[in-house]
């Protein structure tokens, strides 16, 4: 198999702004790994990038335009990219490289695209449409959030269908159930708010 046969996606970040790229584009994105590739997993004179620069390989190539983007080897890499996309892609939006901007700053053959992602703004709702638009161009469905059920009832009791959610405690019920064949009557079990003190067990109710 050719080098980046499959490959729909290429970003290209500074070093820096690894938090961005794997916290939440690649999160908001969720395609197959082998259809993405990073810079930060490459060389920046590896085969595929010079496949992608000269044409070879046209991925859209997600650039995470930053300060600290600038300083790195990898802005000359995006000039030189930007250069080959036509000027008709460029001004009807089907080019295939899309800056993103973080921050205010200055990349003078990025900022002539016409559709840029801005993620300047910080809010969480205005990152999810800029992504959305970029799933929309990769023919990506949306990410489907999965429900994680709370582990802690709160002021409810543990039943018997959470015996999944409670366990860790298997000696100190061992030592309650003894005390109460011994005949205790009183037991205090004391512990912060929603540690699992009351588990609704009929082995814990002491015969009356």
């Amino acid at each position: 198999m050719a080098p980046g046969a499959g490959l729909r996606l290429f970003i290209v970040h500074a070093p820096t702004d690894a938090w961005f790229v794997e916290g939440f584009l690649l999160e908001a994105l969720r395609l197959p790994e082998s259809e993405v590739l990073v810079s930060s997993k490459l060389e920046l004179g590896a085969v595929i990038v010079n496949e992608i620069e000269r044409g070879a390989l046209s991925p859209v190539t997600v650039v995470v335009v930053s300060p600290a983007f600038l300083a790195s080897p990898w802005a000359q890499f995006a000039s030189q990219l930007a250069t080959h996309q036509s000027i008709d892609a460029v001004n009807d939006g089907s080019a295939t490289l899309v800056p993103a901007f973080l921050a205010d700053c200055e990349l003078p053959l990025l900022s002539r695209f016409r559709v840029p992602l801005d993620f300047r703004n910080q809010d969480r709702e205005h990152w999810e449409a800029e992504a959305e638009k970029l799933r929309k161009r990769l023919a990506a469905t949306a990410p489907v959030e999965a429900r994680v059920p709370c582990p802690y009832p709160g002021m409810q009791p543990f039943k018997t269908e959470d015996a999944a959610r409670f366990h860790g405690r298997t000696q100190e019920i061992k030592e309650l159930l003894g005390r109460l064949r011994d005949g205790q009557r009183e037991l205090y079990v004391i512990g912060p708010s929603g540690s699992g003190k009351a588990p609704a067990d009929p082995r814990f109710v002491a015969p009356g």
